[in-house]
């Protein structure tokens, strides 16, 4: 293991009973079914999120708040067809590749070094994939407003889209390049809530 010590954005962290650190991400989609499509889980995992994910479970990276202590990491996500929610051990997704993914296009402008990446699917479809929403390192700082740059994105963009997740937009499989280059354009260009009019 490296000495290498990283932060992760989550949607959780706890101490375990044996001293252990758990790390959790919830996933939920109203589309899809992440319980039973494991692809598609990976698909909707932001590139520097897994990098990161992966370096800790094969010992790359340290996560962990102490020397020596145990890091799991546990994706909770929605079964769409059966209801409730089921949690996939990370460690079973650990290094897999993306095997319904055709292409991907990186934003630039919004997040330095972890910019929202478009993934389009075999089927045609796109996901738009945050790092964090709200974003780390944006410029607004800690007045981005998520809520409104998320109603925003989709008011303003012609794709037909929709926010599936905290950090994961649906798009269409209908949306062209000129939708997909608005889509990076809207983000790159996005500067808070307008002051009010005099």
């Amino acid at each position: 293991m490296t000495d290498e010590h990283i932060n992760i954005a989550c949607d959780n962290t706890v101490v375990l009973a044996d001293g252990s650190l758990l790390i959790v991400e919830s996933m939920f989609s109203t589309v899809c079914d992440l319980a039973n499509d494991h692809a598609e889980v990976l698909a909707r995992l932001h590139p520097v999120k897994k990098r990161l994910f992966d370096s800790v479970v094969t010992g790359a990276a340290r996560a962990a708040t102490m020397p020596g202590q145990r890091v799991h990491i546990e994706l909770h996500v929605n079964n769409l067809r059966g209801g409730g929610t089921e949690v996939i051990d990370y460690t079973s997704l650990a290094g897999r590749r993306f095997d319904h993914v055709a292409g991907e296009a990186l934003g630039r402008g919004f997040e330095p070094g972890a910019e929202p990446v478009i993934r389009q699917l075999r089927d045609k479809s796109f996901r738009l994939l945050f790092h964090a929403m709200p974003p780390i390192k944006h410029v607004l700082g800690a007045s981005f407003d998520a809520d409104h740059f998320c109603e925003q994105l989709v008011a303003r963009c012609a794709a037909d889209m929709h926010q599936d997740d905290h950090d994961v937009f649906y798009i269409a499989r209908s949306a062209g390049p000129a939708d997909i280059k608005e889509i990076f354009a809207f983000i790159r260009d996005y500067r808070g809530v307008p002051p009010p009019a005099l």
